[in-house]
């Protein structure tokens, strides 16, 4: 049920931040975002864990700064770019192609087994989004 309202709350991003973007500006846009998240985020922290929780090693810093640059500004703002240069449609479908490169690259890069299931909803999804692209 989570991840089905997931994924019904980023349709709704997807389809909704198009004139937002218009209006505001990609990087206006992705700034406001960013920041709502970061609120919510916070908000949860402070409700559910105790501010103890936030002395931790320097490297932890280290490396959430890099995620949080790497995996999460950084996409956010290349997101609402593309939304405005290309449509939240084919932004989203290209999306997509997100979760098969990382089955691929884990496997080639990491090592991982593959398996039939994941060659199998690779293949799903490639056909989606081929079928979905042709004019």
């Amino acid at each position: 049920a989570f991840v089905f309202a997931s994924s019904v709350c980023y349709a709704f991003y997807l389809t909704g931040s198009a004139t937002m973007i218009k209006r505001l500006g990609a990087s206006r846009f992705s700034a406001l975002a960013l920041l709502a998240s970061t609120a919510a985020t916070l908000l949860h922290f402070v409700a559910t864990q105790p501010l103890a929780a936030l002395a931790q090693p320097l490297p932890v810093y280290a490396y959430g700064a890099a995620m949080a640059v790497f995996s999460t500004i950084l996409p956010v703002f290349m997101l609402s770019a593309a939304i405005r240069r290309i449509g939240p449609s084919r932004s989203a479908l290209i999306g997509t192609l997100g979760p098969v490169l990382t089955i691929f690259l884990g496997w080639w890069l990491l090592g991982e087994p593959l398996s039939l299931a994941q060659i199998g909803g690779a293949a799903l999804v490639l056909g989606g989004v081929w079928l979905a692209s042709r004019h």
